[in-house]
């Protein structure tokens, strides 16, 4: 339905450009950003189509400011990322099951008595984002949010997933990033030894748990899988002989 004289769209662009200003002195705006944009969402004042045209008010705003520089030298990339994550907030924004922005303020309160959170309440407010774009049936729990933005610890992880993660760490590190040219690589046989070697054992899980399948799968159908056994050596005498 439209409204006569509807000017929730000039309004809330009218705040985007404040959050930006704000930003750019230097105060942290974005969380108020991040609940607007999902707020217009809800109400269908904005869409998908709208995500990049939000981000650009918000990133003129802040440039004209003395405040913070990484947003006046914004590369092209960092846009593309803040955009992407306008339209997530926006993706939320649009769920009609519930109302989006009780878990978003949920969110806020939570994300700031925690003191286990890493990174800021925006980036934590993408997070919890995603998180509810998974699971649109319902509105996350105050369990699900803390859930969402509690980093897993190292121990948490099996060892085929730390093993992943070192590989493809050591390997930006050895190679460098062609998607990101300011990545330096830093070759050298020491590097590409360690690599090798967690490939291997990698590679080693990876086959262990193909066969842990394998013979679940085979006791399942009432089979018997039997190794295949190692060769004999034959004694020297007898190849001699």
């Amino acid at each position: 339905m439209t409204i006569r004289n509807d000017t929730r769209l000039e309004d809330f662009l009218k705040r985007v450009k404040d959050y930006g200003k704000a930003e750019g002195d230097g105060l942290n705006a974005k969380p108020s950003y991040a609940l607007d944009v999902v707020q217009m969402a809800h109400e269908g004042v904005v869409g998908d189509d709208h995500a990049e045209g939000i981000w650009d008010k918000f990133k003129e705003a802040s440039s004209k400011t003395k405040g913070v520089e990484k947003l006046k030298t914004s590369t092209a990339k960092t846009d593309k990322v803040r955009v992407s994550e306008t339209r997530q907030l926006i993706a939320v924004g649009s769920i009609a099951a519930f109302d989006p922005s009780d878990v978003m303020n949920r969110a806020v309160a939570i994300i700031q008595a925690n003191n286990d959170v890493r990174g800021s309440t925006y980036q934590n407010l993408v997070v919890v984002a995603r998180a509810q774009i998974k699971q649109r049936a319902s509105a996350l729990s105050d369990d699900d949010i803390t859930k969402a933005i509690t980093p897993v610890s190292p121990e948490a992880k099996d060892e085929q997933e730390q093993l992943t993660a070192h590989i493809k760490r050591l390997k930006r590190m050895h190679d460098g990033d062609e998607k990101d040219p300011s990545v330096k690589a830093y070759p050298s046989p020491e590097l590409a030894s360690a690599i090798k070697s967690l490939e291997s054992r990698l590679a080693t899980l990876v086959g262990n748990e193909q066969m842990d399948k394998l013979f679940a799968l085979a006791a399942e159908r009432g089979l018997q899988v039997v190794a295949k056994p190692e060769p004999e050596e034959t004694p020297a005498e007898l190849e001699a002989a």
